[in-house]
């Protein structure tokens, strides 16, 4: 499970409705399921607030946040075909697409992961 917050910069309510479930890679990772939960507000003080919740392969419905709230994406992945990793290092979760709304409009975006990337290695 991976979790990434994503905060609503835009001044009008957005409303997550999706997300692309990405190609497997190399028959061995594959997203199967995106949850979105809107995130507490900030603590104050240094209170860690965990946004990881059981694992699930169902996906959320949408989710409205509004103006200056965050999100929380968590995508869920199976693992399988392990054997067959080469000598090479396989790195899955490069990207999330998310599909929305927002002032009757519908959209997508495509959000680079860097930080939640999953690399597997021989």
């Amino acid at each position: 499970m991976i979790v990434q917050p994503l905060r609503n910069v835009s001044r009008l309510p957005l409303t997550l409705t999706g997300a692309a479930l990405d190609p497997p890679s190399a028959r061995i990772v594959r997203r199967v399921a995106v949850q979105f939960r809107l995130a507490p507000r900030p603590p104050k003080g240094s209170a860690l607030v965990l946004g990881i919740r059981p694992w699930s392969a169902a996906s959320s419905a949408s989710l409205t946040v509004a103006p200056g709230r965050e999100a929380w994406v968590q995508s869920n992945f199976v693992l399988s075909g392990c054997p067959s990793l080469g000598a090479h290092a396989l790195v899955a979760n490069r990207e999330l697409t998310l599909t929305f709304r927002t002032g009757g409009r519908s959209g997508s975006e495509r959000i680079a992961t860097p930080w939640t990337q999953i690399v597997l290695v021989r």
